[in-house]
């Protein structure tokens, strides 16, 4: 990855959407409720109480869901003919050509998971995007003619359940 290299210009930049923080977002907020609900009922509370909770929950929400949407729609890609800008964890932007990504895994962040772009070159740091970046239609569209349909952003998404390697199976009496 290089900080100096000579871009191609950009083709498109691919953002995540808000959508995605907002649903865990509604997901934590749903199991708060879940949770406050049957321990407000055994500590005897009346509903009045339980209903402030409710609404200050919901508060949290709005900002938990605002928050989580300004800090993840920075982890957008620009897409270039030779390859790809994405911010790094300590959000600085970096270039990786298409040839110089090794693979893509998930990564948790405070619940959110991205996914991590790791570059072939071991001293280099990852890149992070969002999920929904590399699951967009446009993004592939845009990827394949420079990287081709193997390449490793292309390939199974980085939240599918991992496989297990399929082993040779030794048949007795053969050598």
């Amino acid at each position: 990855m290089s900080r100096t290299h000579s871009l191609s210009p950009e083709l498109d930049r691919i953002a995540p959407g808000v959508l995605p923080q907002l649903r865990h977002a509604a997901w934590l907020y749903g199991m708060t409720v879940v949770i406050a609900v049957p321990l407000a009922w055994l500590k005897g509370l009346p509903l009045d109480a339980f209903l402030r909770g409710g609404v200050a929950a919901a508060a949290v929400f709005v900002v938990l869901g605002a928050f989580l949407a300004l800090v993840v729609r920075p982890l957008g890609i620009a897409i270039h003919a030779d390859g790809l800008v994405a911010r790094d964890p300590w959000g600085r932007k970096r270039f990786v050509s298409w040839s110089g990504i090794a693979e893509v895994r998930p990564v948790s962040v405070s619940g959110v998971t991205l996914a991590a772009i790791e570059p072939r070159d071991s001293g280099a740091a990852c890149l992070w995007t969002s999920l929904d970046v590399l699951q967009n239609e446009r993004f592939r569209s845009l990827v394949v003619p420079f990287a081709g349909e193997e390449h490793p952003l292309l390939g199974r998404s980085p939240d599918a359940a991992p496989t297990e390697p399929e082993l040779p199976v030794e048949v007795p009496g053969r050598g």
